[in-house]
């Protein structure tokens, strides 16, 4: 059905203008199409897209090269408009010689190269045809040695390619969709192009790479992983390699600008190179072994014991090319096929008891298995159960139905599962000891049975490559230490987002709630702010409030970098300053800079609703000082006082930034965030003893460590804070954000300076200390809340009128809707 509605579904034809054009492959019955467009003047550059994709991903990249080339971007064969009837092969040395045809065909020489992605290896295989009229190359995110390719191993990616192409061809085939399948990116051509081609020969053509060459390279890329461009530019003595910061494989073409910069500045060309780096590429690669780390043999075991449930020779086979190829030891592969074939085994036999067990419900069923001959038969299989193991486990084909008749027949576990040992320890050794021997002559039997099993086993086989591929991302230490961080950030409560703590909170507030008979009484504890200071809380009315009291350093509302500047100039200070926004919280948005030109490009990232204050950047330790009065006192209390503490490693002079916060206890709990900060700094080596602070906000989702400080809470703080709230008419309840010269000085309420105030849904964020069991935390959070209606109740029988409902909801939402702007 699916091949008689495709062939009502005529070829789409190129687009009317924009330089395309379309011409037969000579000796097929498909076409090439192709466009042509920019400066005829300029250096000519052949555009090779990837896989998936087409020629379009070039399209943000055109307006920033069409001025200085003359630019040619092929669709390759089965993409985007070049058909792919017909065509036995779409691996990219195929694609290479279509364009080799291409390049004869219309007389190209001079020409500069970009491969993208898998578009890379084509531009390698071109070369090897077309020497003389190739110049250079630039591979843009693009794929090379096999070494890091998904698991590192052509034959692992051989087999999860090969699952791919047969789902890909089943849908296509048995779903009638008139042609719309084979135009969708996902398709059938991409999953024939991984499968069809084979990395393994680019190695040799980049170590014998003689022209000038550009690696372009994503710091995130997970799709062709950073590590490879720093092999391939150790490869390539001449080479230079450009890092997009931050940037991931798409990404290269979402910031356009960027990667057409690089591709201008081009290979180095006539530069001298040095002999280390001569030396350097001369070095031969180490052999990557998976099952090098204990997560590595896990990882290796996990997957072949997986295979096994899909077809137990076929595993063992698997692990002993594995092992042939020193990607694994004897030992792990041998494991792993035995730990997989026992677990499958037992499953049978399970299968067999469950099904014996549910037909024994039947009378007719019951009578049977009640039968002489049943119970003969029960009677033999009991005492021949190691024969017919031992016989099956040699004899292809007879496993299932002999180890489901033995679950059914309600053979004696304990029995079955000490041949089911036996036996395994024999057989598996065997099989993969001969295929680690004979190694690759044995690699044609293995891929006549993989086509055979592919569709029969595919969904069991996609599960054990994905728990391969995931497993394998925990084999290296960064890959552990990051599990760790992850697990510490579940374990470790402060690490919970909001809403898990405050489900817990949720009834302490309903029931005040109802003792005040209003759910949003809370909001009257601060008349001066808008609901009381709930989620939006404008710094500047706060910062206004309090600045005649002499504690709030230099502020001003900014829109320009000019503003900026009348600032520094009229408050009479100097860079660093602190730039922020004036609705945030967590730091969202907060940037310390120290120049013009860091003022110009946080400026210039701002929205056009968010406004922005500039303030003079303080010295000192910071706190957070939760302070709340009762309209009728004069006097306040301080509910709590947290200790921030800046978050820093310190340089050993081996190690680099990100093995530093790795091996940090406490850093490695925010490492993800301190990394993406980090940026390509990352992989800077500090110095011996030099100490670098991670986290440069006080607050606690930007990697700041809050300890408990209430032995800071003295008569003369809460004096102090007392004076300095008195400014702010309308204040009651809620956290300053301060600092001091020392601990010492806050204790007696000395040389304070207010940064930001906060109001009702602000935390006492001492709750946060490591030191505090959840439920400790909890409490203090608790006990924050039943303050904060009690207050806010106080307030409503002096008239104040607490917010209503609605007035929540709209400044939540504009909570929302400011809150998302991140300092560059």
């Amino acid at each position: 059905m699916s091949l008689i509605v495709r062939g009502f579904v005529s070829e789409p034809d190129i687009p009317e203008g924009g330089g395309w054009e379309k011409e037969l492959i000579p000796g097929t019955e498909t076409s090439l199409a192709w466009r042509e467009l920019g400066n005829p003047a300029g250096r000519k550059l052949l555009l090779i897209h990837g896989s998936p994709g087409a020629s379009e991903c070039f399209s943000p990249l055109i307006p920033h090269l069409q001025d200085d080339f003359y630019l040619i971007i092929p669709d390759l064969p089965g993409f985007g408009y070049s058909r792919a009837q017909g065509l036995p092969d779409l691996s990219i040395l195929a694609h290479a010689r279509h364009l080799s045809e291409f390049l004869e065909l219309h007389d190209l020489r001079g020409i500069e190269v970009v491969g993208y992605s898998r578009g890379g290896g084509v531009a390698l295989h071109l070369e090897q045809m077309q020497p003389d009229r190739i110049d250079s190359l630039v591979m843009l995110s693009s794929i090379g040695v096999q070494e890091h390719e998904m698991l590192g191993d052509y034959l692992l990616n051989h087999v999860i390619h090969g699952l791919q192409l047969t789902v890909f061809t089943l849908v296509r085939e048995l779903v009638p969709h008139f042609g719309l399948l084979d135009r969708v990116m996902l398709n059938r051509n991409y999953a024939r192009n991984f499968y069809e081609t084979d990395q393994r020969p680019l190695r040799e053509m980049i170590k014998n790479w003689q022209k000038p060459l550009q690696i372009i390279h994503g710091e995130t890329d997970r799709l062709v992983p950073a590590d490879a461009a720093r092999e391939h530019h150790r490869l390539v003595p001449q080479s230079r390699l450009d890092w997009v910061e931050n940037g991931s494989h798409i990404d290269l073409m979402r910031r356009p600008d960027e990667v057409a910069a690089l591709i201008k500045k081009g290979p180095q060309r006539d530069e001298p190179v040095s002999a280390d780096k001569v030396t350097l590429a001369a070095t031969p690669m180490p052999p990557s072994r998976i099952d090098k780390t204990a997560a590595g043999k896990i990882a290796v075991m996990t997957g072949l014991g997986l295979a096994t449930f899909a077809s137990e020779d076929l595993s063992c086979i698997s692990g002993g090319l594995l092992v042939s190829r020193n990607v694994v030891n004897f030992s792990t592969a041998a494991l792993g096929c035995f730990l997989g074939i026992f677990l499958s085994d037992v499953m049978l036999y399970a299968i067999g008891k469950w099904f014996s067990s549910r037909l024994s419900r039947f009378a007719f069923f019951r009578r049977e298995f009640d039968s002489l001959r049943v119970t003969a038969g029960k009677a033999w299989l009991e005492k021949n159960a190691g024969k017919m193991i031992m016989v099956s486990r040699f004899i292809p084909g007879s496993r299932v139905p002999t180890y489901v008749a033995m679950g059914a027949s309600e053979l004696t576990f304990r029995k079955f599962a000490l041949w089911l040992l036996i036996a395994g320890s024999i057989w598996t050794p065997i099989l993969v000891g001969i295929s680690s021997v004979f190694g690759e002559q044995m690699l044609p039997f293995l891929e006549r049975h993989e086509k055979l099993i592919f569709p029969g086993f595919l969904f069991l086989l996609v599960l054990g490559a994905l728990s391969i591929r995931f497993l394998s991302g925990v084999a290296t230490w960064k890959g552990r230490r990051m599990l760790l961080s992850r697990w510490k950030r579940i374990t470790r409560w402060e690490f919970w987002p909001a809403w898990a703590i405050y489900l817990f909170v949720v009834p302490t507030m309903i029931r005040k709630a109802i003792q005040y008979k209003s759910f949003t009484v809370f909001t009257a504890a601060n008349p001066g702010l808008p609901c009381g200071g709930f989620a939006y809380e404008p710094k500047l009315i706060s910062l206004n409030a309090l600045k005649d009291s002499g504690n709030v350093p230099a502020f001003r509302e900014v829109v320009s970098p000019a503003d900026v500047d009348r600032f520094l100039a009229e408050e009479h200070i100097s860079y660093p300053i602190v730039l922020k926004p004036d609705a945030g919280e967590r730091g969202r948005g907060v940037a310390i800079v120290s120049s013009i030109s860091e003022v110009e490009k946080y400026m210039d990232e701002v929205p056009d609703d968010v406004v922005i204050i500039a303030q003079d950047f303080v010295e000192g330790s910071e706190f957070g000082v939760f302070y709340y009065r009762f309209p009728n006192e004069n006097k306040g209390r301080i509910y709590a006082v947290t200790e921030k503490r800046m978050v820093d490693v310190t340089g050993d002079g081996k190690h680099t930034m990100e093995e530093l916060i790795l091996r940090n206890d406490r850093a490695v709990c925010m490492a993800e965030f301190f990394l993406k900060q980090l940026k390509s700094k990352r992989w800077d080596t500090p110095e011996k003893g030099q100490k670098i602070s991670l986290s440069k906000l006080g607050t606690h989702s930007r990697g700041a460590l809050f300890l408990d400080g209430s032995h800071l809470n003295t008569p003369e703080l809460a004096e102090e804070m007392d004076r300095i709230t008195k400014h702010f008419e309308g204040f009651h309840f809620g956290r300053y954000d301060l600092k001091a010269p020392s601990s010492r000085d806050l204790e007696e309420g000395k040389g304070i300076r207010v940064l930001e105030l906060n109001g009702v849904t602000s935390e006492a964020t001492n709750m946060y200390d490591p030191i505090h069991s959840f439920w400790q935390g909890i409490g203090i959070l608790k006990r924050q809340w039943e303050l904060v209606f009690d207050i806010g109740a106080a307030n409503r029988e002096l008239g104040v009128q607490p917010a209503g409902i609605f007035d929540l909801v709209k400044n939540y939402q504009s909570h929302r809707r400011l809150d998302k702007f991140e300092s560059p």
